[in-house]
């Protein structure tokens, strides 16, 4: 459930603004005003059921504000997070593809080679690729580790991000389990 909080003090001062000096005028009486300000705030809380949709976005928007911190805080420009909405052939689906800098250039340095032979079929697989990169992987995977202990914000955004993620996972569990078609895509 996603809560919406408005506090009841910008509700009680456009009351006041709007209603307040006409009933003071009228009534001329200040204990009024006296006792709506010794009244204690309260607060109004409204809860709507998140859809997973909802939930999609929320994650997105969250790991594009983690790869940006962690980029700022980055000293390394290789292990800099570079992400790219693209379409995979044949798809007009666009998915967002996020990769070290590093990994980006082997990619277009693979390609290149290939096309400078004119031997497509000598392009490399990303899963070749990590496999014979692995050492460089694995320091920018020590590397991230380090960049976020050494920034609280940055690892409570990535414990926020879990958080999201777990969520987002048990709800499209219960979802999946719902009988009907019309009740997955109220999801």
């Amino acid at each position: 459930m996603t809560q919406f909080r408005t506090p009841a003090l910008v509700i009680l001062v456009n009351i006041f603004i709007i209603c307040g000096p006409v009933t003071a005028l009228e009534t001329n009486d200040s204990n009024i005003r006296q006792s709506q300000s010794d009244k204690p705030l309260e607060e109004v809380v409204v809860t709507a059921p998140q859809l997973l949709v909802s939930l999609r976005s929320r994650i997105q928007n969250a790991e594009e504000q983690i790869y940006s911190k962690y980029n700022d805080i980055n000293k390394i420009d290789d292990y800099d997070i570079k992400c790219k909405k693209s379409a995979k052939i044949g798809s007009h689906i666009r998915e967002q593809k996020c990769e070290p800098a590093f990994f980006r250039n082997i990619v277009a340095e693979d390609a290149q080679y290939a096309m400078s032979q004119d031997d497509l079929s000598s392009i490399r697989s990303n899963t070749r690729l990590v496999s014979q990169y692995s050492k460089k992987i694995d320091a920018f995977r020590e590397n991230i580790i380090r960049v976020a202990r050494g920034s609280p914000e940055l690892e409570k955004s990535l414990r926020s991000l879990h958080r999201l993620k777990e969520t987002y996972k048990t709800k499209r569990q219960k979802c999946m389990k719902k009988p009907s078609l019309l009740s997955k895509l109220r999801c």
